[in-house]
């Protein structure tokens, strides 16, 4: 794994040090905001189930290079099944910053060899304190993104002595593909952050950390992951809260719907000569990269095309078939009612308006005309309407209580609510009332009104109205 771990000062005394590990497990970069002025090399070295680590001071938090290498071999494939433990004899030097998982096309960011944590903690190793445990996952629609310094900075909570550890995951294809079958199952992204929580778990303590304390939290598509997590075997006794912010599995955007005909689309966009989704899988693997990341890009604008977006993601989660290794093989909305997920306490939201535009682009109101002309594609797809004049009246209905007579193509606020209303509020607020129909208690943070919740949720769930905030 790799474990980040940065030392910081108390507030009173206004000095910064920081300590980074990095362990190729998976990769650890591990930090430490420490409270005294100098540290001794020996007070940064951390010994996990993998090896002991040494980590080095600085008076600020650096981007380095990942020198983590070998996992490149391993793509496509399921971590939980095949990567073993790496342990090491003597120390480790870590103190590397790591590189993010590779994505992109025209211009491409970071590497196969990617799968790493970050550990950010406030106490050194030898003063074994046991203190809550943050876990992070990063959204960027399943294809791009990275638990960053710029982005997701963990000072807020390292200002309440948390413990925040930040994973990595592959993404786009190469943490998604899926052939439909047991050649490449799918998933992979999610079986990576269910090899780093087990790692935590029995790691942690030796950070500062409490493994019976432990809260998993994202955004976005980071978020959608975090729900997925709460319904598979495999993480049972892994985590013992979770807060979920703008997603949930319940989302449209959330289910790789199109799974088998992306990896056939793709291996025709690199002209393969392919028999069966074996001999698919094996060239896939001999391919470059960035040849793969560009086949991608092709595909995907090629599937916005002719598909209906709002159907869904062309890579992301998808329903695996049944096998010791699946960590979701059935639909999510069934497995919610009933009632096959972790009973954690949870913390779900979502912004007022979470399809916020600046600026709605010319191209992009061109596309949204197809929508005024065939109204039935504004229905979800999760709706199941078959047929074509119940499909159309029902597009009708909606349409005209968002777009009334005005033209979905040319509509600002009325769109960007649709999309929120459609794309997010819907099924954020649907993935809370089934799990508070099994008693769960369950938190939902609203930005609007207090009283759009509590129709939500019975007696075992709590309103938290924070509009005035």
């Amino acid at each position: 794994m790799i474990t980040e771990f940065y030392s910081r000062s108390d507030s009173t005394s206004g000095k910064m040090r920081i300590v980074t590990f990095h362990i190729a497990v998976l990769y650890i970069t591990f930090i430490y905001v420490a409270r005294s002025e100098c540290l001794e090399d020996d007070s940064l070295l951390v010994e996990t189930s993998s090896g002991v680590v040494q980590g080095a001071s600085g008076n600020q938090l650096l981007e380095r290079t990942d020198r983590c290498t070998g996992f490149g071999a391993y793509r496509t494939r399921n971590h939980l099944l095949l990567c073993q433990k790496k342990k090491w004899t003597g120390i480790l030097d870590v103190s590397e910053d790591s590189v993010q998982c590779i994505h992109g096309s025209n211009k491409t960011e970071g590497s196969e060899d990617c799968l790493n944590l970050k550990i950010y903690t406030t106490t050194l190793p030898k003063e074994q304190k046991k203190l809550p445990v943050f876990v992070f996952i990063h959204g960027g629609a399943f294809i791009f993104g990275s638990p960053n310094f710029t982005v997701y900075k963990p000072d807020l909570l390292l200002d309440e002595d948390v413990v925040v550890v930040a994973p990595q995951y592959r993404l786009g294809l190469f943490g998604f593909l899926s052939t439909g079958d047991m050649v490449a199952p799918g998933n992979n992204g999610i079986k990576d952050l269910v090899l780093a929580l087990k790692w935590v778990k029995e790691n942690i303590e030796a950070f500062g950390g409490d493994p019976d304390n432990i809260t998993v939290a994202g955004q976005s598509a980071g978020s959608a992951l975090v729900s997925y997590l709460l319904q598979t075997n495999h993480t049972k006794g892994l985590f013992n809260r979770a807060i979920m912010h703008s997603g949930t599995s319940l989302c449209l955007w959330a289910y790789f719907r199109k799974s088998v005909e992306f990896a056939a689309d793709v291996a025709e966009y690199l002209k393969l000569d392919v028999n069966g989704t074996q001999g698919l899988f094996d060239q896939l693997k001999l391919m470059d990269a960035t040849e793969l990341l560009k086949a991608q890009e092709e595909v995907l604008l090629e599937f916005l095309k002719d598909s209906n977006p709002r159907d869904g993601v062309i890579v992301g989660p998808v329903i695996e078939p049944e096998h010791e290794g699946a960590v979701f093989s059935g639909r999510s909305y069934q497995e919610l009612l009933k009632g096959n997920f972790h009973r954690v306490p949870l913390i779900v939201g979502h912004t007022s308006l979470e399809a916020y535009l600046n600026d709605i682009p010319g191209i992009l109101r061109f596309y949204l005309g197809q929508f005024d002309i065939f109204v039935s594609k504004l229905v979800p797809i999760d709706m199941y309407i078959e047929n074509l004049i119940q499909s159309h009246m029902v597009g009708s209905t909606i349409k005209k209580e968002y777009f009334g007579n005005d033209m979905i193509a040319l509509s600002d606020f009325k769109l960007m609510k649709y999309i929120s209303d459609d794309q997010f509020e819907r099924p954020v607020q649907q993935s809370v009332k089934l799990p508070t129909q099994t008693k769960l208690q369950c938190t939902i943070i609203n930005f609007r009104t207090k009283e759009l919740c509590t129709e939500l949720l019975t007696e075992h769930g709590q309103v938290w109205d924070i509009q005035r905030i």
